[in-house]
């Protein structure tokens, strides 16, 4: 995604569980939550996109 795309904010509610999960695993992998979550976007809506080609 280019920096100069406009950006969106995008606000959502989940559990605290869920939260602590992906803290962790953006400090795992040394990025942060919202990496962890636009990329998990992304691959869903190309998956989704896949599908509905078939």
């Amino acid at each position: 995604m280019s920096d100069q795309t406009e950006k969106k904010r995008l606000n959502i509610s989940i559990d605290a569980d869920l939260h602590k999960k992906l803290k962790l695993t953006a400090v795992m992998q040394d990025c942060t939550v919202v990496d962890l979550v636009r990329d998990a976007i992304i691959e869903k809506l190309e998956k989704f996109d896949q599908k509905n080609k078939e």
